[in-house]
């Protein structure tokens, strides 16, 4: 296995600072350098907002259906 330069690894590290801090607290490093990777987390998040909607318009469906079911018994 090859080795990190400590310079990498410390990017690489910084980099996953700022992933929790966007995920997990909403917060941006206002430095423009960095603008091009909020770009790609902003398009990732809407996905999975997308995705999460989908999911529970496809259980809210499916316990409808159940609902129904379970009344026509």
């Amino acid at each position: 296995m090859r080795r990190k330069k400590p310079g990498q690894r410390l990017h690489a590290q910084k980099m996953v600072v700022d992933w929790y801090a966007y995920w997990l607290k909403g917060e941006r490093d206002p430095d423009p350098a960095k603008a091009a990777q909020y770009a790609r987390w902003d398009e990732l998040r809407q996905q999975h907002l997308a995705d999460v909607q989908r999911s529970q318009s496809a259980l809210g469906s499916a316990s409808a259906a159940n609902r129904t079911q379970q009344a026509g018994r």
